[in-house]
């Protein structure tokens, strides 16, 4: 096998609604027939429904795979190892065991920060803090906006290039103007389904406000029957006003950023950069959302940020949309074609990889 200058370590499985992994199927897809960089894919999870979830044949299955990116790297002899980051114990574990080689033998490493939960688990474990002041050795980071760099420069003492995702965009339809519905406000959300994801709070702040639709798509996650109970009573009671669609491929996604004029993401998780809000804005759609990881940014000058979502906030920050819709949907698209094309992200990524 011919000598590689940088392996590339990820996974790439199916899409579901989701980040880190709809990033990397861009990254393979892209760089995957150019001669500097040597991919293996690390699909540690088959699917999304196993992810945090423990199993005697997922444990083999990993084992099966570090053993392999082992072979992979002494064959290879790669001088830069580049690997997205997880934030979780048994993750970071795993991490470390996949890019061992590099740790004991001095290449360097690059690791990609997907999220805002690192930090969090860096101050509460010892085990994660240990492993992740080992991996520091010869490394650099990439993180997701100028926020993300500045909590790693401050917790890690580790130089950080930022790196704004971007999307696929064979899956976008290229518009100059938004045009709004005149009859009717058409709310969007469009991520998994889960009770840290916001959803009930997100109806809760609309059922009871005039002249508007709300479509939510997503896949929903194995939940409490608590929280599955409360979502779909809140669904059936409301179905004047809602509509829940389920799972949206690509070119479902599409058309509903077609049909409805505003994202909103009510999520209270430690969110990293939503590619969905990078999708809106790709479509014009201004955003209303919580201020989680890298949002604000993300949305500075197209839409409106609010701390919770109830229904008197919502109603302000509607009303502030709905007034400079326009100013705000232009916004969107400049903010998208300046930030996140995906020719930009693949020339700064290639950047970091041979340059860093």
């Amino acid at each position: 096998m011919k000598s590689q200058n940088i392996l590339l370590l990820i996974e790439v499985p199916q899409h579901q609604h989701g980040g880190t992994t709809y990033i990397n199927n861009i990254i393979y897809s892209r760089l995957k027939n150019d001669k500097r960089f040597l991919f293996y894919i690390v699909n540690f999870s088959a699917n999304v429904s196993e992810v945090s979830k423990f199993s005697i044949q997922k444990i083999i299955r990993n084992f099966k795979i570090i053993a392999k990116s082992w072979f992979i790297f002494f064959i290879n002899k790669p001088v830069k190892v580049y690997l997205p980051l997880s934030a979780t114990k048994f993750g970071i574990v795993r991490d470390f065991l996949l890019i061992l080689p590099s740790v004991l033998f001095g290449g360097k490493k690059i690791l990609h920060l997907h999220g805002f939960t690192y930090f969090k688990i860096y101050k509460e474990s010892l085990l994660y803090r240990t492993i992740l002041r080992v991996l520091d050795i010869n490394s650099v980071y990439i993180g997701l906006c100028e926020r993300q760099r500045l909590l790693v420069d401050s917790n890690f003492k580790k130089k950080t290039f930022v790196l704004y995702n971007t999307l696929n965009e064979d899956f976008y339809f290229k518009i100059k103007k938004k045009e709004k519905n005149k009859k009717k406000i058409n709310l969007l959300y469009i991520s998994n389904i889960s009770k840290g994801k916001g959803q009930v709070d997100l109806i809760n702040s609309v059922k009871h406000l005039n002249n508007i639709k709300l479509t939510l798509a997503g896949t929903l996650l194995n939940e409490s029957k608590e929280f599955m109970d409360k979502f779909n009573k809140l669904i059936i009671n409301n179905k004047d006003k809602i509509d829940y669609i389920g799972y949206a491929d690509e070119l479902m996604k599409m058309e509903l950023f077609k049909k409805n004029d505003i994202f909103c993401m009510p999520s209270k998780l430690e969110e990293g950069s939503p590619v969905v809000i990078i999708e809106a804005m790709a479509h014009g759609l201004p955003i209303i959302a919580i201020n989680k990881g890298c949002i604000n940014e993300m949305i500075e000058g197209c839409g409106c940020i609010i701390d919770v979502f109830d229904e008197l906030k919502f109603k302000i920050a509607l009303e502030y949309v709905v007034s400079n819709y326009d100013i705000l949907s232009k916004n969107c698209i400049n903010n998208f074609n300046n930030k996140y094309k995906q020719d930009t992200f693949i020339k700064n990524f290639k950047d970091i990889l041979t340059h860093c």
